[in-house]
């Protein structure tokens, strides 16, 4: 009930105060304000891998889209969608194969 509170009284700041403010539970189920922007990097570090509770590297980029297309599926959110139509369209491409394929400095400045 008083987590609900907070979450009415920071729902009533004005938009760029509302974006930098948030709340933080405990584990103990405290509910804190924060405020973002003062957060340190290992700060942010940890409430980003709790909030998308990120544990194996390999799996990262998988589970955040999962959870994000959960998330947008949950709240019946309609993502827009574009659809180009192009007649008589040519297209001409170089490629690079090999080590020089891989996007580094160094072969940013080869390739060019």
């Amino acid at each position: 009930m008083m987590e609900d509170l907070k979450w009415a009284a920071l729902e009533k700041l004005p938009t760029y105060n509302r974006l930098r403010k948030g709340l933080l539970t405990t584990s103990r189920g405290v509910a804190n304000e924060i405020d973002i922007a003062d957060l340190g990097f290992q700060e942010r570090q940890k409430l980003l891998n709790r909030l998308v509770m990120i544990n194996v590297v390999e799996e990262d980029n998988e589970k955040f889209l999962l959870k994000l297309k959960e998330r947008i599926d949950r709240f019946g959110i309609d993502m827009p969608t574009i659809e180009v139509r192009y007649e008589h369209l040519n297209v001409e491409a170089e490629a690079y194969v090999g080590s020089r394929a891989l996007p580094t400095f160094l072969n940013f400045l080869t390739n060019k």
